[in-house]
């Protein structure tokens, strides 16, 4: 049960580029966010263009081939197990697959249970695989902050911004969306805005 070998070309991760994008973002290194930017883009486009038929996938199929991989041939014609690359576009596709399933309404039944073995603690279960095993972090005092939702609430204040409705307008829309604290919504703002921030008009 091997994993899929990285893309050829390929020197770093899809999450590893994500994750200094957003240092850029929230250090305001706008050179430096642009150019990770096509990087990712890059990267994107190299998994689409290999794994297209898997990008095209319902995302319940994407969630099963988080948890189940799927079967390809391999040496010499021989089938081999194969997992989304850790670190990938297409892990990041069907983790967010996997999240939205498992939050509908009836999610089927056996990505329930798959899920469910993934935090079987016996490595000798069928789906305990070794390449995604559950793991619960950072349970320490206290919730930790979450970096994708502080981002969000920060787009929607730019957003706000660029369509030439202020600030004070998306702060507004961010509360009522979030329930957080005004405090806490400025907070978010000025960590991760861009700069220079441009109007849609074009008008700095």
């Amino acid at each position: 049960m091997g994993k899929k070998p990285p893309l050829k070309g390929k020197s770093t991760t899809f999450a590893a580029l994500v994750a200094r994008r957003d240092q850029a973002r929230a250090k305001g290194d706008i050179l430096r966010f642009e150019a990770i930017e096509v990087k990712i883009a890059a990267i994107k486009q190299a998994e689409e263009n290999a794994y297209r038929h898997h990008f095209l996938k319902s995302r319940e199929q994407k969630a099963r081939l988080l948890l189940t991989g799927w079967l390809e041939e391999g040496a010499e014609g021989l089938p081999q197990h194969r997992f989304p690359e850790r670190g990938s576009f297409l892990e990041y596709e069907c983790r967010w697959a996997l999240a939205e399933v498992l939050r509908s309404k009836n999610p089927p039944r056996d990505i329930i249970q798959g899920v469910a073995a993934l935090f079987v603690p016996n490595s000798g279960h069928p789906l305990a695989h070794t390449y995604f095993i559950a793991e619960i972090s950072r349970r320490g005092a206290g919730r930790p902050e979450n970096t994708y939702t502080r981002a969000q609430i920060a787009g929607i204040v730019e957003t706000a911004v660029l369509d030439g409705r202020g600030v004070e307008a998306g702060v507004e829309e961010a509360l009522q969306l979030y329930g957080k604290s005004r405090e806490y919504v400025y907070r978010c703002w000025k960590e991760y805005r861009p700069e220079p921030l441009v109007r849609r008009s074009g008008r700095q």
